[in-house]
């Protein structure tokens, strides 16, 4: 585990106008984007379009407004076989999209098909070309057989990349953290590591420290590294800081509840 203080960008975001071509927007700011500014949306036919170096495992909505004419929406990937495929959803607040969220959270487990690709686009009203290499990922709406003209809301979204410092962490079941063990494989660290376990929805945590030079957690008090009662409720998020100490690499921990 080793600290990381930069995280990676979407390259750009799209809004698809048409089955030819797309508006392109320019790149994005690390972590966030005003997804959505009221502009025509044509159901079945539009959608908005990310793409980013690496897997990004979810969005956090800021602040979404009223539709004038609502549009159920869905998140798809775009896997190693050429074809989009829903996200597999580990939790969804903003109920579809089509209506006022605020500092709800959309989540999904990362696919395994789910490939970095190639991707040129078109602008519809310059015929410009862009050409980015990465994830792709989109929103569109659920059903392609309304041909409406909507006008949608303002809607302002952060995303979650993996193993950044956006990451808000992983969705767990509800209950109680009470020790953890490990297993260095790779490096170890020549002074100790300090550890938190936390809760971010939250903010309490746990704070653990692996010794000098220690390997596995066989020589710790009880074979094991206690936690302050760590308490999740379903679907609240659990994440691991490396506080401070050296670099380890290759460390798998175990969280336990007794």
């Amino acid at each position: 585990m080793t600290s990381v203080t930069t995280a990676p960008v979407i390259d750009a975001i799209w809004f698809q106008t048409s089955g030819s071509g797309a508006n392109l927007y320019d790149t994005v700011a690390v972590g966030s984007r005003t997804i959505i500014t009221s502009i025509v949306f044509i159901t079945g036919a539009s959608y908005y379009l990310a793409i980013s170096p690496s897997p990004v495992r979810g969005w956090n909505v800021i602040s979404k407004s009223a539709d004038v004419n609502p549009v159920t929406m869905k998140w798809q990937y775009y896997n190693s076989s050429g074809t989009w495929v829903n996200l597999p959803m580990l939790r969804d607040e903003t109920g579809g999209f089509d209506d006022v969220s605020t500092n709800a959270a959309v989540r999904w487990s990362i696919p395994s098909d789910w490939a970095s690709t190639a991707l040129t686009l078109v602008d519809d009203t310059t015929g410009d070309t862009h050409t980015s290499t990465g994830y792709l990922h989109r929103l569109i709406p659920v059903s392609s057989t309304v041909a409406l003209v909507q006008d949608n809301g303002n809607s302002a979204l952060h995303f979650v990349p993996i193993d950044s410092t956006h990451t808000q962490g992983i969705p767990v079941n509800a209950g109680t953290l009470d020790y953890l063990t490990y297993a260095i494989n790779g490096a170890i660290s020549s002074t100790a590591v300090s550890l938190g376990v936390a809760n971010t929805r939250t903010g309490q945590m746990s704070t653990a420290t692996i010794a000098a030079n220690r390997r596995t957690s066989f020589a710790d008090t009880n074979r094991r590294l206690e936690l302050a009662n760590l308490t999740f409720a379903e679907d609240d998020e659990l994440v691991i800081y490396h506080l401070s100490g050296g670099t380890l690499t290759d460390c798998e921990l175990r969280l336990h509840s007794t």
